[in-house]
């Protein structure tokens, strides 16, 4: 899909979300694409084009605790998920 500078997803980049699984308890770890918005990162919770959701957003409820890294930066657990 192309865009256009004037769109959001000009400036959509990818992130590595480390999630704790909820019947292992052992780390995995996931590449998502995200957007900026202000200090926020926002992306959707997508299974490919599959049906379900996948299994990264299936272990927030039992572990709200994520890491990120973006650009070789880590960033802190605020971790909000709406």
């Amino acid at each position: 899909m192309a865009t256009s500078p004037q769109t959001p997803l000009a400036d959509a980049s990818t992130l590595r979300l480390t999630t704790i699984g909820r019947r292992t308890g052992e780390e995995r770890n996931v590449m998502v694409g995200y957007i900026e918005d202000g200090s926020t990162f926002v992306t959707m919770a997508m299974n490919g084009w599959g049906e379900g959701e996948p299994a990264w957003w299936l272990n927030l409820p039992a572990n709200p605790a994520t890491k990120k890294c973006r650009r070789g930066v880590s960033y802190p657990n605020s971790t909000s998920w709406e």
